[in-house]
């Protein structure tokens, strides 16, 4: 957002604090498919696929902590100052809708009769443009979304019950 976090002014009279924040928030909508193959003590393969709708809204801010410096030419500091000022800048909220597709690979081992231990790596892969699959999604489509598809591992238990 702002590779610049920290200003000082060449007469150190002025300085500043610069906290940039970016937050992407979605909701998913997804179908798939998946295929569990045992392949013997215990342990067991997962392939999977789903195709689904990206809902998002991305959101970005500058928050600015700005200090002048008061300084006095006298003999007593007591009359030196600092005031210190907040500004705070934020961009419209861009909002949209994704087309996705999700491939994934797992697998799960039984710790025990009634735990099993798995892991999954996914790819989501987000297609562009306002108009995929025929369907248009929002004016806007997947102009906002900051990143072209994503890796995602997961790690997890499952108690059988």
């Amino acid at each position: 957002v702002n590779q610049t976090l920290r200003y000082t002014s060449a007469d150190s009279i002025y300085s500043a604090v610069f906290h940039p924040s970016q937050q992407l928030k979605e909701l998913r909508v997804l179908v798939g498919v998946e295929q569990v193959v045992p392949v013997g003590r215990g342990w067991s393969l997962g392939v999977a696929t789903a195709v689904g709708v990206d809902f998002f809204y991305r959101e970005l801010e500058m928050r600015e902590d700005w200090t002048k410096r008061f300084n006095v030419d006298t003999t007593s500091a007591d009359l030196d100052y600092a005031y210190h000022y907040r500004l705070l800048h934020f961009a419209p909220t861009r909002k949209g809708a994704s087309w996705f597709l999700v491939p994934s690979l797992g697998a799960r081992v039984a710790v025990s009769s009634a735990v099993d231990v798995g892991w999954e790596v996914a790819y989501l892969h987000y297609f562009r443009g306002d108009r995929s699959v025929g369907v248009r999604l929002s004016e806007e489509g997947s102009r906002w979304l900051p990143f072209k598809g994503k890796v995602m591992c997961a790690l997890g238990v499952t108690f059988k019950y």
